[in-house]
């Protein structure tokens, strides 16, 4: 058997295997309107590769909505998203950033953790994080940059803001926020904070992996753009385990409310936890799917 993942349709290829005999799969699969539409503006040629398929499993009800109309009914379910089950086990985060807790006096006060962020979008939290912090004081940054080669940019972005910070690599110092300019702290730092950022929301990089806060049982905050991570965003928002902040004074006013509301913080924990849990499952149920349509041993 043959089984396609994602985007990886080849008309050829599928053809030579509807020639061959070999049932196809298609596996997390998604497609965009535009190219469904390309698809089926080349519908001879679709309905010819297409032929060969057995069961296409989308990784979303919209994309198994637009695989319908591609491929018509009953060869396409949604199964869900194969890589929430890849999300790493919470217990492997490891103490480091517990251990930095400790020694830079952080213990017993509020952090905001802001991780996997590009350089449009650090004032805009660094902005934030100072406005909540008349609200909630002693409220403490940790600012994970996607990428660690980018921290002396992120520095000149902290010094143009007048904040006093320390970087990870020289140690624990007694200051209200930390640079993170090493690899592999992300999920550490998530654990010890109470409210997580996730980047590449605020610029056009289309978001990173929104569930890994929820690891923790922590909520995400996140800016409008989070293309690539669409479901999980949407369902985040809909549990209420993630909030939309796409401005400064929004990010600022959603920290202090969650810090601030009596429940607020350990209600929107607990639905993140609840809505990372129910997208969970997509490995078993593509799995089964694909034994169900084979002939039995």
């Amino acid at each position: 058997l043959l089984v396609v993942p994602e985007t990886e349709i080849w008309p050829a290829t599928l053809y030579a295997a509807r020639r061959a005999g070999v049932p196809v799969f298609m596996a997390n699969a998604r497609i965009s309107r535009r190219t469904l539409n390309l698809y089926k503006f080349l519908s001879p040629l679709t309905r010819l590769a297409f032929s060969g398929v057995k069961l296409i499993m989308a990784q979303s009800a919209p994309d198994a909505a637009r695989f319908t109309e591609l491929a018509g009914p009953g060869r396409v379910i949604d199964t869900g998203n194969l890589k929430h089950d890849l999300l790493p086990d919470p217990s492997s985060a490891g103490d480091k950033a517990a251990a930095f807790v400790k020694a830079a006096g952080w213990e017993g006060a509020p952090v905001f953790t802001a991780g996997s962020t590009h350089r449009r979008e650090e004032p805009v939290i660094i902005e934030a994080w100072k406005e909540a912090r008349r609200r909630v004081p002693g409220l403490k940054l940790a600012l994970v940059p996607r990428h660690p080669e980018r921290a002396s940019e992120t520095a000149a972005a902290l010094e143009a803001a007048g904040v006093k910070f320390c970087r990870w690599s020289e140690g624990p110092v007694r200051s209200d926020c930390v640079l993170v300019d090493a690899m592999g702290l992300l999920l550490p730092f998530y654990a010890v904070s109470d409210i997580c950022f996730v980047g590449g929301t605020l610029d056009d990089t289309g978001g990173h992996n929104l569930l890994e806060p929820a690891l923790f049982g922590k909520p995400a905050l996140f800016g409008p753009n989070y293309s690539n991570a669409g479901q999980a965003a949407d369902a985040l928002i809909k549990g209420k385990g993630g909030f939309l902040a796409g401005t400064a004074p929004e990010l600022a006013e959603k920290i202090s409310a969650l810090l601030t509301v009596p429940g607020a913080l350990p209600e929107a924990g607990a639905a993140a936890s609840a809505t990372l849990a129910s997208l969970r499952g997509a490995t078993a149920r593509t799995m089964a799917a694909v034994a169900s349509q084979l002939p039995p041993r």
